[in-house]
């Protein structure tokens, strides 16, 4: 049985991974996360610069979650970043825009009901993890789940990197 605290780590966790990852891509290839930032509306010229604060806002904010999993605090700037990704994706689906959101950077795929749906699942999954913090307050003294969200982190975020690194090069293409 999952106790309180494999709840709030597992449920931060997924959030966490794709904060740090988006913004990890942002970092390294701000291009095509300028453009949508544009599209959006949020920013009239295409910088560069605007998608590297980004990628590190995402980053901040994701390693705080990863750092600090049992800190109702810690989820303020995931969920308020949550809640801005899923109502700009909520507006371009109900207006039936089609243009690439640059999601975890490099994403040629136009935004649907998927990229909204993916969105507001990891929203609704820190919501509840702070919700569980509020309500029952598990006790944070566990540094075992600590690290083994951290370690699940790092694990998640090797994995994709290697499954971008490769889908990049293809290395067993004919």
């Amino acid at each position: 049985m999952v106790s309180l605290q494999g709840l709030v780590a597992i449920c931060a966790a997924v959030p966490a991974t794709t904060l740090i990852w988006a913004g990890d891509v942002k970092l390294w290839n701000p291009g095509p996360a300028s453009v949508a930032l544009t599209r959006f509306g949020l920013v009239k010229r295409i910088r560069r610069s605007t998608a590297r604060a980004a990628g590190g806002l995402e980053l901040v904010a994701g390693g705080t979650l990863v750092t600090f999993p049992y800190s109702p605090a810690a989820y303020a700037l995931p969920i308020g970043l949550l809640v801005l990704f899923t109502s700009l994706l909520a507006r371009v689906v109900t207006r039936g825009e089609t243009f690439s959101c640059a999601c975890f950077g490099a994403s040629d795929e136009p935004i649907g009901p998927s990229t909204l749906a993916r969105t507001a699942t990891m929203l609704a999954l820190a919501a509840f993890a702070l919700l569980v913090l509020l309500v029952a307050r598990p006790d944070e003294s566990a540094p075992a789940t600590r690290f083994a969200v951290s370690a699940a982190v790092v694990l998640a975020l090797a994995t994709v990197s290697l499954a971008t690194a490769i889908r990049a090069t293809r290395p067993f293409a004919d």
